[in-house]
């Protein structure tokens, strides 16, 4: 799922759509593909989803859909490495959250380790920090995208432990791709025409960090807690800035690689807490 999720800002920077409409796509291919095999697989379950637990999932979509607008947006303003890093700040929100609403334990080797790590995503934004009123507005951004992405764990372990994988992912997917098709349309933003191109971007990007990444994060939330699945996203700003530099040029600089090296060492404390 984290090298999965690692190529979504590789693919975005390569989009020529408005940031809104990327969302938008990259959640209406992943709800079509998964539509008819949950129609197939789940259909009794679907049908006997409450209205309390169909509301919850709606609600989930909704920050789901906040997340996704605000981080795909912020790419628009910083850089990769940036961007993804200050996104990738979730797992703190999640831990309080978790422990004030879920009573999930935090044990000191995870705390310790998801603290290192968020140190180390901290050093590789320092060391490709750009000054300028622009740049601050993406990392604003990424932020907001990140305590969006908080609460979108936090209510996904609770849902997940009593409702199937495919039903909560096509509900949640279907529900954030409405809100985000609604935005398109109140902004005015078009949704075609664009290149053909960004169609086949659109469609990688449900595949692969869509499907294959957040729907493999969302199955692992009914096995692990909300702050160890959490934490474990923070590898994508290690695949993201490799990938960004073989890509697209964006070559880190020493700073930003010993920060890659001090991320990877709290998810390896974060995987020693939870052994």
């Amino acid at each position: 799922a984290v090298i999965s999720v690692s190529f979504a800002s590789i693919f975005i920077r390569l989009c020529t759509a408005p940031s809104i409409v990327i969302a938008f796509y990259r959640l209406l291919f992943a709800t079509l593909i998964l539509t008819p095999i949950t129609l197939y697989r789940e259909l009794n379950e679907l049908k006997g989803l409450s209205r309390r637990d169909t509301l919850i999932m709606i609600s989930i979509g909704s920050f789901l859909a906040i997340h996704f607008a605000f981080w795909i947006t912020s790419l628009e303003y910083t850089s990769v490495a940036s961007s993804v890093t200050l996104v990738t700040t979730h797992p703190l929100f999640v831990c309080i959250g978790a422990w004030l609403f879920l009573h999930e334990r935090i044990t000191p080797s995870l705390l310790a380790g998801i603290v290192i790590a968020i140190l180390g995503c901290a050093i590789i934004a320092y060391g490709d920090y750009g000054i300028g009123g622009d740049t601050l507005i993406g990392d604003l951004y990424a932020l907001i995208g990140a305590i969006a992405a908080a609460i979108y764990f936090i209510c996904g372990r609770n849902l997940r432990q009593r409702i199937g994988l495919l039903p909560y992912v096509t509900t949640v997917y279907a529900s954030c791709t409405t809100i985000l098709g609604v935005s398109c349309i109140l902004m005015d933003t078009p949704l075609h025409p664009y290149p053909v191109m960004d169609y086949l971007l659109f469609l990688a990007l449900a595949v692969v960090p869509m499907i294959f990444g957040h729907t493999v994060l969302n199955w692992a939330l009914r096995h692990l807690p909300a702050s160890v699945v959490s934490a474990s996203v923070l590898g994508e700003p290690v695949g993201s800035t490799m990938l960004a530099a073989v890509l697209l040029g964006e070559v880190p600089s020493i700073i930003v690689l010993f920060g890659v090296i001090v991320v990877l060492c709290g998810i390896y404390l974060v995987s020693r807490s939870i052994s």
